[in-house]
């Protein structure tokens, strides 16, 4: 699977894809590598210079989190490619983390059509189901988002 998350920059480049395309990609690299129990109390928020902002409820989160992110980052790297995450900051916003939990349990979703062509041509490339339905869910979310 790792090695899959390696080529997809790959493709996004010779697709041309949309700018948001790399923050999909990321922020599907994070559902997929931090796993479901840190996954279900966090919400990536953005990525910008190789940093990745990530939404948690409370302090004690936050702490318990910037204590693994060493080990988060590499595992982020191994998929996504060498030095695509140096950093992941985790931010305290309460808010945005309920926000997407209310979304999810009311289970809305972006319609396909909503996004763009680029972006289902790159889904499009990824063999494995589960990571072509977690790549789309997360250029959902971010195009949701802006």
């Amino acid at each position: 699977m790792e090695r899959l998350f390696g080529a997809i920059p790959e493709v996004l480049k010779g697709l041309g894809a949309d700018p948001g395309a790399s923050d999909a990609l990321v922020f599907a690299a994070w559902r997929q590598c931090a796993g479901p129990l840190i996954v279900d109390r966090t919400e990536p928020l953005e990525y910008f210079e190789s940093r990745l902002v990530i939404a948690v409820s409370d302090a004690t989160w936050r702490a318990h989190l910037e204590d693994l992110s060493p080990q988060i980052v590499a595992r982020l790297n191994a998929a996504l490619g060498r030095g695509s995450v140096k950093f992941i900051e985790f931010r305290i916003h309460p808010e945005a983390f309920r926000r997407t939990r209310a979304k999810r349990a009311r289970g809305l979703k972006r319609e396909p059509s909503e996004i763009s062509d680029s972006l289902k041509e790159a889904a499009a490339q990824i063999s494995d189901e589960k990571l072509r339905t977690s790549f789309l869910g997360a250029a959902a979310a971010y195009l949701t988002k802006k």
